[in-house]
């Protein structure tokens, strides 16, 4: 979105199947497939070695390791839609006239969202019945609607400490530039003035936050001073956008977290805006079950669903309970009946070979908790990540021989990579190899239905 770089140098040449050879494989073949080979564990340590302050650990990792080879990892610089827009903002605010600006590249898509969450304030828990989506965006960021068009509650890690407390968390954007501010003393006119925010939410920030996965798990045990691991969470000041039913309140500190907290695929916050034609791309870990015909069971049992990608199966109902670092019991938008034909075609083309995709219209369900009204459809193309033979049988022999390699593989699990210590001390790094494999993989499943997904796209 930000880089100025041609795409073809972002995504690397395009690629046939059977010149992947294991020497070509090792070629740091595209700049995006490169950053994701950089180790976040060395670059962490030394930032701990360094002395850095524990709560910008994580977001100055991610900065390093994802946004400085392309020269987007200044945490000093705001964010805007465009030029224009920052030409808008400095002259409402002469102060930020010497302000840097990141703004998207020209040419790319109008909209762009990253997930994270909304965790809570600093020494509550994070549950189910108060986090909710933090959206980040070159332009906006906040989470757009009430939950349950209400005030959530926040218990104390410590009853000893905190009282338990209710709060307004929603109902709206703060530009982004503006937001971590204090909040504004007059709300009467179209713009507001606020405090300034102590540091620009900027777009290592928001990648931070976006991956900032284990800031949920850190707020549930009674841990206080250096034992604290929330301590490690990235965090902003923030204020709901109050309401003719809703009087304001003063800003707290939040602790900010992994989209994967709530909503990992971007889904939610497509149908809060009123998508009607989503791809869903379902990057999972988890593979569709063989034993299961999903083609002849009558129904799908919880047993079987539980067995899926869990962002996935909670769009239809089927998580029904919480952990610590999910909380997706809330984020049911389809029928549990419309998953089976789901599976039922995703499963057919897996076993025929070919790439895992299927193309269906559902009914939106409504959802209160995210403010989706639900009652209309959409149009849903799941592109799962999955086996695909056709794919593997195309390799060449020594690429083949090492993916099918028991013990000795360089591909263990392919297609489905741990998140993180895929490799033994590496965080979330992977090898050349095993990056450009995926990332060839990913292209057929594409090329392969290139006739689907011009036609699903165009307007």
């Amino acid at each position: 979105m930000f880089s100025t770089l041609p795409v073809q140098h972002l995504l690397g040449a395009s690629t046939d199947p059977s010149e992947l050879t294991l020497a070509n494989l090792e070629k740091p073949e595209s700049a995006l497939g490169t950053v994701g080979a950089v180790s976040t564990m060395a670059i962490a340590k030394r930032l701990v070695k360094g002395g850095i302050n524990p709560q910008e650990l994580w977001v100055n990792t991610i900065s390093k390791a994802i946004l400085e080879p392309f020269g987007l990892h200044d945490l000093d610089s705001y964010m805007a839609a465009d030029q224009d827009a920052v030409n808008e903002i400095r002259r409402r605010n002469p102060q930020l006239k010497g302000a840097k600006f990141l703004t998207p590249a020209p040419g790319r898509p109008k909209v762009f969202v990253m997930s994270g969450a909304l965790l809570g304030p600093t020494g509550y828990k994070a549950t189910k019945d108060n986090v909710v989506s933090l959206q980040m965006s070159p332009d906006l960021i906040g989470s757009p609607f009430y939950p349950n068009n209400e005030p959530v509650q926040y218990e104390s890690q410590s009853r000893r400490w905190n009282p338990s407390r209710n709060g307004l968390v929603g109902g709206g954007f703060v530009e982004s530039f503006a937001f971590g501010g204090g909040a504004p003393e007059d709300l009467s006119n179209g713009w507001v003035t606020t405090a300034a925010p102590m540091e620009p939410f900027s777009l290592s920030k928001a990648v931070g936050v976006s991956s900032a996965g284990v800031s949920s798990a850190s707020t549930q045990g009674p841990f206080h001073g250096s034992l604290n691991p929330a301590k490690l969470s990235p965090r902003s000041d923030y204020w709901a956008i109050p309401s003719p039913q809703f009087e304001a309140e003063s800003t707290s500190t939040y602790l900010l977290g992994d989209g994967g907290n709530i909503d990992n695929s971007g889904l939610l916050a497509m149908l809060q805006r009123g998508a009607r034609r989503i791809v869903l791309v379902v990057s999972t870990g988890s593979a569709l079950p063989d034993d299961v015909e999903f083609c002849k069971v009558p129904s799908l049992s919880p047993d079987v669903a539980k067995r899926l990608e869990n962002q996935f199966q909670a769009n239809f109902g089927f998580w029904d309970k919480d952990d610590i670092g999910e909380f997706l019991t809330r984020n049911q938008v389809f029928s549990k009946d419309e998953l089976l034909p789901l599976l039922c075609q995703l499963q057919s083309l897996k076993r025929q070979g070919k790439p895992a995709l299927a193309k269906r219209k559902l009914k939106v369900l409504p959802n209160s908790w995210w403010g989706i009204e639900g009652g209309y459809g959409v149009q849903l193309l799941v592109v799962y990540n999955e086996k695909c033979r056709d794919f593997e049988s195309k390799l060449p022999k020594d690429t083949s021989d090492n993916l099918h390699a028991f013990f000795t593989s360089e591909f263990k699990r392919f297609p489905h990579y741990r998140i993180v210590f895929q490799n033994a001390g590496s965080g979330t790094a992977l090898t050349h190899p095993q990056i450009n494999l995926l990332a060839a993989m990913s292209e057929y499943f594409v090329r392969e239905n290139a006739e689907l997904f011009g036609s699903f796209l165009q307007r």
